[in-house]
């Protein structure tokens, strides 16, 4: 739902006789009205910017059209959806408008290479600015091989704060969920480990909240929040596990950081995020998996005691 001039526009699909109708309504007096044309891909985010209603999503054309003649961000005029900018190479999720530019965000990075993650446009420009210019580098996919992708955003204070199936890392600083970026371009760094992928986020006076599916490693129950005035605290440390043989058949090998080899829970989880079973032998701070169970294909160790988490990969041939 997006207000427009004062009027409520709805963005959705319906079942139509060739396929599903994806398109913005928008409530009249007494009735829905339907404005610009059918598109072929969902329309995921609605935003007001230079007077017009703007449409962003995952759609490329019009309806039954595989082209390229209204890529992702659109621009209502008249009664016609028309491409807004070049430049954005990914589903649109989530726009807004921050000191008389409008930003996008969404697709971010899968094994088909990097998206756009963050771009922004100026009224009168054709191309929309990345600000995500090398995101391959702090931005990885989620969990193991799934996309990585952001949900919304918000701003505040010249920062805008992303939610999303994200992976963010600087350095040995790794974060999930909720990343920051901070006003200038790949100046983005986690704001804080959720563990899980964040599906909303709102601004609420000074107060951030976020919501999604938190993991079981981390004391977030799927909503949580914090005040921007004070911070979040101090964030989990995250390390790398060590892991050998890599590839491995039958057996894997795994050496725990010094800090981790106390009490602390292990888990392994496949490509999909789902956790596998892996039956562990532990001395010290050696961790012997066995594999032999498990398909073929890329898996991650994770060790977390709570406030400290270490986490690798290897492969199942």
């Amino acid at each position: 739902f997006h207000i427009h001039n004062g009027l409520l526009y709805a963005s959705g699909g319906r079942d139509g006789f060739a396929g599903t109708d994806y398109l913005v309504a928008r409530m009249g007096t007494t009735e829905w009205e339907f404005v610009g044309q059918v598109l072929n891909q969902p329309i995921l985010t609605l935003e007001t910017f230079d007077g017009a209603l703007i449409a962003g999503g995952a759609f490329t054309d019009n309806f039954l059209s595989s082209g390229n003649a209204i890529l992702h961000a659109a621009r209502l005029n008249g009664n016609t959806w028309e491409q807004l900018g070049d430049g954005l190479n990914g589903t649109v999720r989530d726009m807004l408008v921050m000191d008389g530019q409008l930003y996008a965000t969404g697709d971010m990075a899968s094994m088909m290479g990097p998206f756009f993650g963050l771009s922004r446009i100026t009224p009168e420009a054709a191309t929309w600015e990345p600000l995500m210019p090398n995101i391959e580098n702090y931005i990885t996919a989620s969990p193991v091989d799934a996309p990585s992708y952001a949900n919304a955003m918000v701003a505040k204070d010249g920062k805008i704060y992303i939610a999303g199936e994200i992976i963010c890392y600087t350095g040995l600083t790794w974060g999930t969920g909720v990343v920051v970026f901070n006003g200038t371009a790949d100046d983005v760094a986690p704001y804080c480990d959720f563990q899980g992928p964040a599906m909303d986020i709102a601004l609420v006076d000074a107060t951030l909240v976020m919501g999604g599916i938190s993991g079981e490693f981390t004391g977030y129950m799927n909503i949580a929040s914090v005040d921007l005035t004070t911070g979040i605290g101090e964030r989990a440390e995250r390390l790398t596990l060590h892991i050998s043989p890599n590839p491995t058949t039958e057996l894997v090998t795994v050496q725990l950081p010094a800090s981790l080899s106390g009490a602390a829970k292990i888990r392994v989880m496949d490509a999909t995020g789902r956790v596998v079973e892996s039956p562990a032998q532990r001395n010290g701070d050696l961790v012997r998996l066995s594999t032999q169970s498990l398909a073929s294909g890329n898996y991650q160790i994770e060790v977390s005691n709570g406030t400290m988490t270490a986490t690798g990969r290897f492969v199942k041939e």
